[in-house]
């Protein structure tokens, strides 16, 4: 099972995919994403807005230990983002296990 986390960032106008590649960069350069069988659907929904889907298998692990991977993902790309947009923005953000028809709002 997957526990999802779906946020969308707003990002200065034309600037979405620059901040799609930011994004890779940083993870790609400070963790090993598929290292527990994570993945990353990250795309430029528009001019001025991301969408991010982290899957976090849940596999063996304690719910608690996958929240504290997602936690990591989410820091290092709220991180990534506020260090080069100052006004760069959280839209809305989910988490849910897979197949779950309720998200949880988290901000």
């Amino acid at each position: 099972m997957y526990i999802v986390c779906d946020m969308e960032f707003s990002v200065p106008e034309s600037r979405s995919v620059e901040a799609v590649g930011k994004v890779l960069k940083t993870l790609s350069h400070q963790i090993l994403l598929g290292a527990k069988g994570d993945s990353l659907d990250i795309r430029a929904s528009d001019d001025s807005t991301i969408e991010i889907l982290i899957y976090a298998l849940k596999g063996t692990c304690t719910l608690g230990e996958v929240i504290e991977r997602v936690n990591e993902y989410v820091g290092l790309i709220s991180s990534t983002l506020e260090k080069s947009y100052s006004d760069c923005a959280v839209l809305s953000s989910y988490i849910y296990p897979e197949d779950e028809t309720q998200p949880y709002l988290i901000c």
